[in-house]
């Protein structure tokens, strides 16, 4: 074995990992015991606990050994929902039971689930079952993961010869509770996988390389586990810097400091290597690999940041090019471990994802990413509900877009419009509609009544374009009705708008294509106590009227020392300006740092800024 990287990286242990697999015999023991009397198992866990490692490199392998095979030995079947649970449901059982149409509509499942030919048992093993709640929540529909459920479960139950273990997050626990059986299979069966403690990570260190008959350094192993204690995502990546420092090695020579202290912190090994496979793409291709990460990776109301696998099609649609150019990326970044994919040759159905959420943590750029498509889904979200708003109030123009909003929400939206609904798009373009005859009104004198005519007839033009005739001719004769005393109303109406709008002076030459963007300044701070910090640098930097601070987010993760970050190089003397600022406010080691990347982006806001505080000491 000594050819082999022990060190899985970011991918999960398989079964054919099991001779590297160490620290968790106690766990897989425990399991065993578990699985003789029970036919349903949840192992349940954080994210990065290592649950999906525990079962496929610890009881999958220990069962295809022969372990509880007093009845033939096991036929094992595994499955991730992803984003189409019952295809992949019926992929993994064919040729075990008959999956019909009925039972994709929540008729009753199949009780004939058996183990094939020469097996005993069979054991359905559904791996990150959270993605079943995901599916439901990007619009599959709650139908199938019911389905899905019901299938499971009932399959567990009616057979003496099906077993079923299944991996969670453990943050996930709340959702079972809507599914009738679940959460009473759960409470009975439930296996709550703990954080490794450090003998168990010393044995997860120290014992692949022995079996790859390699050495290390015992200086170098307490580094390890020393700095293992700070990282949250501390499994990926203390295997993803093992499996890079045993692939760098002299053979015959162990593991030792030096190699290490090279690259100056764990998190390090992964970073670096990402940031490396990115900048060698051109720049087209750097734009398709932020659209892919971006389309696999979410970021939660909480600021979770979770994968969301997703087929190379949707990726392509929102990439706008050739399926082959999407293709090239996906290789680049998956043949060195950081985008896994659905087994045999990439097509339009093929399942890209991340292979651990760890890498949308501990990658600068991809957390930038996140961070972004957190913002632009919320600016989409947000307009469909103004949208929503508006119509309901017969599309009353009291409800448009306005000023600073519609800006701060067009720079969000850019490029991403085609993902609105009919509706909502109206909306925007009825609220730039107002926002030009507004300006129009201020640089030519337009009288306030002559201004509200001439909205009245692009929103009665919109109006018309969208109703039938009739509802057309039954608006005409409404308005054929109006009396004196409603033109008046009228008047008045568009006067007080005229008053509370058209407060700003404007150059009468002419309309500018976009309003000129005030600096934005976001700040991150590590621990609740520098808030008050951070409140003192955001005032002193509105105090000088040149940047807008729209607030402030506590990370876990981040830079060891306060940065100012920019990303894009005609922002450098911004970037310098709050550097100065930040500096005065009692931040006196900080630095400024450009974030490669971003120069292409059409998603990051033009003069977007960070201030980063670093960790309290």
């Amino acid at each position: 074995m000594g050819d082999v990287n022990p060190f899985p990286g970011l991918r999960p242990f398989e079964p054919a990992d099991a001779p590297f697999f160490f620290g968790r015999k106690a766990q897989v023991k425990e399991l065993l015991g578990k699985l003789r009397s029970m036919h349903f198992l949840a192992v349940l866990g954080p994210s990065g606990s290592g649950k999906s490692s525990l079962v496929k490199a610890g009881v999958l392998a220990a069962l295809e050994r022969g372990f509880l095979a007093e009845s033939g030995g096991w036929d094992i079947v595994q499955l991730q929902p992803g984003s189409d649970p019952l295809n992949a449901l019926k992929t993994a059982v064919d040729g075990r039971v008959e999956v019909t149409d009925a039972a994709r509509k929540l008729m009753p499942p199949s009780s004939g689930l058996k183990p094939r030919e020469g097996r005993g048992s069979l054991l359905l093993f559904v791996d990150q079952f959270e993605e079943l709640f995901e599916a439901a929540e990007q619009g599959r529909g709650d139908d199938d993961t019911r389905a899905f459920v019901r299938w499971m479960l009932s399959a567990a139950s009616n057979s003496p010869d099906v077993y079923v273990m299944m991996t969670m997050r453990s943050e996930y626990l709340g959702y079972c509770a809507s599914y009738p059986g679940l959460a009473d299979a759960i409470n009975e069966g439930l296996y709550l996988v703990a954080q490794m403690d450090r003998t168990q990570l010393r044995e997860a260190i120290v014992g692949p390389i022995a079996a790859s008959d390699g050495a290390i350094a015992a200086a170098l192993v307490d580094r390890l586990l020393n700095d293992a204690e700070a990282e949250k995502d501390a499994l990926a990546v203390l295997q993803y810097a093992l499996r890079k420092m045993w692939a760098a090695r002299k053979k015959e020579e162990p593991l030792d400091l030096p190699v290490y202290t090279a690259k100056g912190e764990l998190a390090r090994f992964l970073e670096e290597d990402a940031d490396q496979i990115y900048n060698k793409l051109q720049p087209e291709q750097k734009r398709i690999a932020e659209v892919i990460y971006r389309t696999i990776t979410r970021l939660t109301d909480d600021q979770r940041r979770l994968r969301s696998r997703s087929p190379l099609k949707k990726i392509v649609a929102r990439a706008e090019v050739d399926q082959s150019k999407v293709v090239e990326v996906v290789e680049a970044f998956r043949k060195e471990g950081f985008l896994r994919t659905s087994p045999g040759p990439l097509n339009s159905e093929s399942e890209i994802d991340l292979p651990h959420e760890a890498l949308a943590r501990q990658w600068g750029t991809l957390r930038q990413w996140v961070q972004s498509e957190g913002r632009i889904r919320r600016a989409i979200e947000k307009v469909e509900r103004r949208a929503l708003e508006w119509k309901e109030r017969n599309k009353s123009r009291t409800f448009l877009y306005r000023g600073d909003e519609l800006v701060v929400e067009e720079q969000y939206l850019k490029a991403r419009e085609k993902e609105l609904s009919a509706e909502a798009a109206e909306f925007l373009k009825v609220s730039r509609l107002w926002r030009t005859l507004r300006f129009a009104g201020t640089v030519y004198g337009l009288g306030a009544l002559g201004l509200l005519l001439i909205f009245s007839g692009v929103v009665v033009w919109l109006w018309r374009s969208a109703r039938s005739e009739a509802d057309a001719a039954n608006r005409a004769r409404a308005e054929a009705s109006h009396n004196q005393q409603q033109a008046i109303d009228n008047q008045r109406e568009a006067q007080k708008y005229y008053n509370q709008a058209y407060h700003i002076e404007a150059p009468v030459a002419t309309l500018p294509e976009e309003p000129t963007l005030l600096p934005r300044v976001y700040v991150h701070i590590r621990d609740e106590n520098q808030r008050d910090s951070a409140k003192k640098v955001s005032a002193a930097l509105k105090e000088t009227g040149e940047f807008l601070t729209p607030g402030t987010e506590r990370v876990t993760v981040g830079p060891t020392v306060a940065e100012v970050r920019y990303f894009r190089k005609v922002d450098e003397e911004i970037a310098k300006k709050v550097l100065a600022i930040v500096q005065q406010q009692g931040l006196a080691n900080s630095r400024i740092r450009y974030i490669p990347g971003y120069e292409e982006s059409t998603a990051m806001r033009k003069k977007h800024l960070e201030v980063w505080y670093p960790p309290i000491t």
